[in-house]
């Protein structure tokens, strides 16, 4: 059964007037909001958008429950605060391949934040 296309509508405001909307609708969408006005009951009863369900939270949860507490990670962070001192020299590959290290289990810790809903950057 196909779905009904949404229809849409454009409307032209006066920098005022759009001004005094924007401030109106706060941090709500202006469509959402005026849609709301407009439609009052009609427009609570449309759904929300939801972020997709995750097939398995637990695992992931404990994937990066283990990514922050890897002995690997501090070894990681670890032998980078001690090149960056001066503590340890190191030749050119080992602070490219240790950076290079960090820089993805940071990305990895991000995504899997983001996955759950936390601040992944």
């Amino acid at each position: 059964m196909p779905k009904t296309p949404d229809h849409r509508t454009t409307i032209r405001f006066k920098p005022d007037e759009y001004a005094l909307v924007t401030a109106k609708a706060g941090k709500k969408p202006v469509s959402t909001f005026l849609r709301g006005l407009a439609l009052e009951k009609a427009a609570q009863k449309r759904k929300e958008n939801r972020p997709a369900p995750l097939k398995d939270q637990k695992a992931l949860a404990q994937i990066l429950a283990l990514l922050g507490q890897h002995k690997l990670i501090s070894t990681f962070r670890q032998a980078q605060r001690d090149i960056d001192n001066g503590v340890k020299p190191a030749d050119d590959e080992t602070v490219i391949l240790l950076r290079e290290c960090r820089d993805l289990l940071t990305s990895i810790h991000a995504l899997l934040l983001r996955a759950l809903g936390g601040r992944g950057s």
